[in-house]
């Protein structure tokens, strides 16, 4: 959940689309074309990069300072070879169910994305507010030159 095996792919065809668009324009068509693809396709990149790293920050989120997380899926037929070497390590062994564990990534994933959305609209709103309050204060200073 943590790696990134496609990391810059979407900035680079972005970028390859956007040259092929831009031979129509000539040689300063293909710079800008290459410009607008690859920020384009980095946007889609950065909102993985950006999905990954929450998942990481779920799991680990109970971890003390300096704590290390192995998060793994096993498949196993007898329990104790995992156990030995977990107490080998002084490790916290917790077993559960992969389906359960994707369940509450998921659904934590959704929550963090509410906020996120809750959030982005306060802003709008307050921004919206703001502005109309800029719009009404200038309307009276302007209606007070008018009538003064």
């Amino acid at each position: 959940m943590g790696l990134e095996t496609e990391a810059g792919r979407n900035t680079a065809v972005g970028g390859l689309v956007g040259s092929l668009v831009g031979i129509l324009g000539g040689p300063l068509g293909i710079l800008t074309g290459w410009g607008i693809g690859a920020v384009i396709g980095g946007g889609y990149d950065y909102k993985r990069a950006e999905e990954t790293t929450g998942t990481v920050a779920i799991v680990t989120s109970n971890m003390p300072p300096g704590g290390t997380a192995i998060l793994a899926e096993v498949r196993e037929a007898d329990p104790q070879p995992v156990d030995l070497l977990a107490m080998r390590y002084d490790a916290v062994l917790e077993r559960r169910p992969s389906d359960s564990v994707r369940t509450e990534l998921k659904a934590m994933e959704r929550a963090a994305d509410r906020l996120r959305k809750d959030e982005a609209k306060e802003r709008r709103d307050r921004k919206r507010a703001e502005a109309e309050r800029k719009i009404k204060d200038g309307a009276a200073q302007l209606k007070q030159k008018i009538a003064g």
